[in-house]
């Protein structure tokens, strides 16, 4: 909503590495796209808001004509999608319409070919089981560098 397409877009791709478990879910709210594009042709009480949040400095720059088509073009799936007025009985307030609450999950991943091994035993092995790390030797220390110094540039 504050944020232009391209930006949510962003947004949305660094997310995805974050719902890797199949439990795990987003919320979002979106606006529709109307009416921050066309809001004079919605209602009087829509296109005060929007003028409103133009004022505050917060104007909407991003909406969208359907959050489950958006999300999956995003790589996300709709669990649930509900207009913000759901839980208002006998609300007909148009404001609310406009905004739509999603709580979605990451598509599941194609399934992999066989998977490489996660631990390759190599022949002449003792154990599976790796080695302790070797011991600092005089005059070394132990404890890792700072972060910094292996940070690129």
């Amino acid at each position: 909503m504050y944020f232009e397409e391209p930006e949510v877009t962003m947004i949305l791709d660094g997310m995805l590495p974050l719902l890797e478990h199949p439990e795990s879910r987003l919320w979002v709210d979106l606006v529709d796209r109307k009416a921050v594009e066309r809001p004079e042709e919605c209602p009087s009480e829509v296109q005060a808001f929007m003028r409103g949040m133009q004022l505050l400095g917060e104007p909407f720059t991003f909406g969208t004509d359907s959050v489950q088509r958006f999300m999956a073009q995003n790589g996300f799936v709709c669990r649930e999608v509900t207009v913000s007025d759901c839980f208002f009985e006998n609300s007909h307030d148009p404001v609310f319409d406009l905004y739509q609450f999603c709580v979605a999950s990451r598509k599941a991943a194609a399934p992999a070919a066989a998977a490489a091994p996660l631990l390759t035993i190599h022949p002449g092995a003792e154990s599976a089981v790796p080695a302790s790390p070797h011991p600092a030797t005089a005059g070394e220390s132990a404890a890792l560098p700072p972060l910094a110094r292996h940070q690129s540039v």
